[in-house]
C-alpha cells in the first residue's frame, strides 16, 4: 500500500500511513528488531527506485546511508526519521520536477517536432525519464497529452508555412514532420476547421 502511494506521488496519503506504521510498531514493544529492519529496508528500496524512475537524485544520491548506515540506527525513533526526511524529500523534488517537466517536453518538442520518427518513447529517452512516468506527468500539469502539444505545435508551424505559397502541400508536410500528405491534411481540417488549400487561400485574400 505504502508502495504504491509514494510511486504514485500521493503524498499526503503515504505520509499519514508512514505515521501510522511506525506508532502501530511503536505501541508494540515485543516487535522483534529485525522485522522493524526489513521492513525499513522494503520501504528504503521502494523510494530508492521511485527516486531513480524520477530523476531525484537528492535521494538517490543517499541509498547508501539509508541501507547501511541509518539502518544501523539504535531507537526505531531515530530510524523512522532518517526514513522520514528522505520521504519528504523525495515528494518534494518529484513536485519541483513536474513543473520542470512541462517546460523541457515543451522545448524539446520545439526542437524536434520536424521529425517525422518522433514517439513519447523518443521524447522520454532523449530527456532521460521513463516515458510512462513522463506521459503521467505532463498531462497531469500541461492538461493536454504530449502527442497533443506536438500536433499543435505542427499544426502552428504548418500555418507558418502555409503563407509562402510556392510551398506545395506535402512539402509543408514533410517540414512539420508528416511523411503522409493525405494524412496531413486530413489532420489539419481537423485541428484548424479549413483544409490546408483554403486556409492558404483565406490567408491569402486577407493580405490583399
Amino acid at each position: 500500500m505504502l508502495a504504491n502511494l509514494i510511486r504514485h506521488k500521493r503524498r499526503q496519503e503515504a505520509m499519514a500511513l508512514f505515521e501510522r506504521i511506525y506508532r502501530e510498531i511503536a505501541q508494540c514493544e515485543a516487535t522483534p528488531p529485525e522485522v522493524v529492519r526489513n521492513l525499513y529496508c522494503q520501504i528504503v528500496f521502494c523510494l530508492l527506485s521511485a527516486a531513480e524512475s524520477r530523476q531525484v537524485t537528492g535521494v538517490t544520491a543517499q541509498g547508501d546511508y539509508l541501507l547501511y548506515t541509518a539502518a544501523k540506527q539504535q531507537t526505531l525513533a531515530q530510524l523512522w526519521e532518517a526514513l522520514g526526511k528522505a520521504m519528504q524529500e523525495y515528494f518534494q523534488a518529484t513536485e519541483r520536477n513536474c513543473q520542470d517537466i512541462v517546460t523541457r517536453v515543451d522545448a524539446y518538442l520545439a526542437g524536434h517536432y520536424s521529425d517525422s520518427a518522433l514517439t513519447v518513447q523518443n521524447v522520454a529517452a532523449g530527456l532521460g525519464f521513463v516515458h510512462t512516468y513522463l506521459c503521467s506527468a505532463y498531462k497531469k500539469h500541461a492538461g493536454i497529452t504530449i502527442n497533443q502539444k506536438l500536433t499543435q505545435l505542427r499544426m502552428e508551424r504548418a500555418k507558418q508555412l502555409l503563407a509562402d505559397p510556392s510551398r506545395k502541400l506535402y512539402m509543408v508536410a514533410h517540414e512539420v514532420g508528416y511523411t503522409d500528405g493525405k494524412y496531413f491534411v486530413k489532420l489539419f481540417t481537423k485541428e484548424v476547421g479549413l483544409s490546408p488549400k483554403l486556409y492558404r487561400e483565406n490567408m491569402i485574400c486577407y493580405e490583399e
